[in-house]
């Protein structure tokens, strides 16, 4: 009989599968939540812009007659649409003069000045 050889112990391979598993479901995620943010940060935008021109329609129908409404319906919207440095300069110019208007159970007629600086306004944010 030819010599019997001794059985080796069984080596250590090193099993890396979870670890890889793991990786790949990281990356997974990381890239899932990269596209949402991205998703919903183009949603966000195209609502704004949609918003923006909801509210310059509803500034342009402003209706003074009655310029206790008037006033507080520009204050509200103007804010929300002056973007640019130069359409909040006219804006905050604008608020000195709707001051009057608001807050006040008694308010003055109308003047020019209130509706050339809300045309001037309604000129930049058309623009």
């Amino acid at each position: 009989m030819e010599e019997l050889r001794p059985i080796k112990p069984l080596l250590d391979i090193p099993d890396m599968s979870f670890w890889v598993l793991f990786g790949v479901i990281a990356l997974v995620s990381l890239l899932v939540f990269v596209l949402l943010v991205i998703a919903i940060t183009k949603w966000w935008s195209a609502r704004r812009e949609n918003l923006t021109k909801k509210y310059l329609a509803i500034l342009k129908q402003t209706n003074w007659s009655n310029p206790k409404q008037a006033a507080y319906s520009v204050t509200h919207y103007g804010r929300l649409v002056a973007n640019d440095r130069r359409s909040q300069e006219i804006y905050e110019q604008l608020l000195v003069l709707l001051k009057p208007y608001k807050y006040k159970k008694n308010i003055p007629k109308l003047d020019k000045k209130v509706l050339h600086q809300f045309e001037l306004f309604m000129q930049v944010l058309d623009g």
